[in-house]
């Protein structure tokens, strides 16, 4: 066995499996979630807009439909199964538990308006109940991620990527959407960005950014570091859950979004580049909130002073060099490199290749890519 078969070897052998669905249950998955995640936004857009407060509403069916249509799915795949003679594929487990996190938290969340009544503001977005939906609706999501990390999927093309990228899509999204009080892309009060802002106001807005860019750039890099991704992953992974949020405002800030497709399309071309994840991670945050006050000023108009809006994008930048320190410190599913043991006995010569030394300005440059 060569050396390059044997690490292949090993990658397989260290795989799990346990998460791993067919590719019929993961478009399925995929297309399920994202109806869910669809219901679970109109719903909120429906709260900030005043519309009727019970909970039979149309946004609520909406959102408890795709529950029921991944259980109707379920039984239906498992009634084909027993037809055609194939074995029946349990559910994955986590998919189980979210399941279950999100019955049990519909019916909660039915006794609970009945008792206090139905939450508005941000009281919807920390209710136990609404939480416990978010923790299943998490759970569900990622199921296809999962599986695509199970199956040892870790150089896709995009359309084999496409339920695992609408995942990571929409659990970004969701998160966001129970922390929008915070969000860069739902913004309460334009004036908080204006010249006559508060500090309190501008704390507030930088805080939104920040939390944003950690949700948007940590996606990135757990992304990177779990896969070789296809080009279009990041325009997807970054436009998706920004468009998402705008949606809550009827779209208001739906140019914002702009900055995010945009920091997406250059993430993408750098990966295909080959330039160093590091590197992804630094670009990244640089284009988004650069592109993010460029269209916030030419739309809005910005008022606040030059320290206010470059100090967060500077700290958005360093935040992505910190997700890329922890990313090296971390377990990888990316196949490794050949071990250099392995490489010398399939090429004796690279042993007799020198090595430049190690100055203190070649470390600093290893360190920033």
């Amino acid at each position: 066995m060569t050396g390059a078969a044997s690490v292949r070897t090993v990658t397989r052998m260290t795989t799990t499996n346990e998460h791993v669905m067919t590719r019929r249950d993961e478009l399925a998955s995929a297309v399920i979630t994202a109806w869910v995640v669809t219901g679970l936004f109109l719903d909120g857009w429906a709260h900030n807009a005043e519309k009727p407060e019970t909970f039979f509403t149309p946004w609520h069916g909406l959102l408890y439909a795709g529950f029921a249509a991944g259980v109707l799915w379920g039984v239906l795949e498992r009634a084909r199964a027993r037809r055609l003679g194939e074995p029946v594929r349990p559910m994955p487990a986590l998919m189980r538990v979210g399941f279950a996190c999100f019955a049990v938290g519909g019916v909660a969340d039915m006794i609970w308006h009945g008792i206090f009544g139905v939450e508005a503001d941000v009281e919807a977005l920390v209710s136990p109940t609404h939480l416990l939906l978010m923790v299943g609706g998490l759970l569900l999501t990622t199921g296809t991620v999962r599986s695509a990390l199970g199956r040892g999927a870790t150089s896709p093309t995009l359309r084999d990527f496409a339920p695992a990228l609408t995942g990571v899509a929409l659990a970004v999204a969701v998160v966001g959407f129970f922390v929008q009080f915070s969000s860069a892309f739902r913004i309460e009060d334009h004036a908080g960005l204006g010249s006559g802002a508060t500090e309190g106001d501008q704390v507030q807005g930088m805080t939104s950014l920040l939390l944003t860019n950690i949700l948007l750039v940590g996606a990135v890099a757990w992304t990177l570091r779990r896969f070789r991704p296809p080009r279009g992953t990041f325009a997807v992974l970054l436009t998706v859950p920004a468009v998402l949020l705008a949606s809550q405002h009827g779209f208001d800030e739906l140019p914002l979004a702009g900055a995010a497709l945009v920091a997406g399309l250059v993430a993408d071309a750098l990966v295909a580049r080959g330039t160093s994840d590091r590197s992804v991670l630094l670009t990244t945050p640089l284009v988004l909130w650069t592109g993010w006050f460029a269209i916030y000023h030419a739309v809005w108009g910005l008022g606040w002073p030059v320290e206010i809006w470059t100090g967060p994008i500077v700290l958005a930048i360093l935040t992505g060099f910190g997700l890329s320190l922890l990313a090296d410190a971390g377990p990888s599913s990316v196949p490794t490199p050949i071990p250099t043991e392995v490489a010398l006995a399939a090429d004796p010569a690279g042993a007799a290749t020198p090595r430049s030394p190690r100055t203190p300005y070649r470390a600093l440059a290893e360190l920033l890519v």
